[in-house]
């Protein structure tokens, strides 16, 4: 399989883009080929994006993943589907912290 790190190919056939990560993922062109990999997948269901989103990231090596993710801080997510699960992420982090919170309380008693 040939190594596709090119951003507008990827848009035009974003599985493959997934299947270049997961064959390449673990060489020195992990970064890039994630890089184009990842915004390519935004347009596809929720269902999809979430399982290729998935398996790109856990493809390419750790330092490519990160880098990845030192690229992502201070991102301000911009898809609707991103910002729908780091909302519910929030969330279940909120509710289990008040979980906690009244756990601890009831055993202060």
């Amino acid at each position: 399989m040939a190594v596709s790190f090119n951003k507008v190919e990827a848009a035009r056939r974003p599985e493959l883009a997934v299947l270049s990560a997961m064959a390449h993922g673990q060489g020195e062109h992990g970064v890039a080929i994630a890089a184009a990999a990842l915004p390519a997948i935004r347009g596809l269901d929720d269902e999809r994006a979430r399982f290729y989103g998935d398996l790109v990231l856990n493809s390419v090596n750790e330092a490519a993943r990160r880098a990845l993710e030192a690229m992502m801080k201070g991102y301000e997510y911009q898809s609707d589907f991103a910002k729908k699960y780091v909302a519910q992420g929030r969330l279940e982090g909120r509710q289990r912290a008040r979980h906690s919170a009244a756990a601890a309380a009831r055993s202060l008693r």
